[in-house]
């Protein structure tokens, strides 16, 4: 979960522009693939996120 500090443009691969909102809430699924979008600006992102962690488990399974 987390929080737009600052917002900005971002792209995921294949699709179109979308613009992460100043304030807007986010929210990532468990076990959910997520990410791999790009900032195309203008400006910065910044985003504040706090991540639950099974104990013992890896913070991130990286896929390709």
């Amino acid at each position: 979960m987390g929080y737009v500090v600052q917002g900005a443009m971002v792209q995921l691969p294949g699709q179109e522009p979308t613009m992460m909102q100043t304030g807007a809430p986010i929210l990532n699924l468990r076990d959910a693939v997520h990410g791999g979008f790009k900032v195309i600006g203008p400006g910065t992102l910044i985003l504040f996120t706090a991540h639950t962690v099974d104990k013992g488990k890896p913070l991130y399974d990286w896929v390709k």
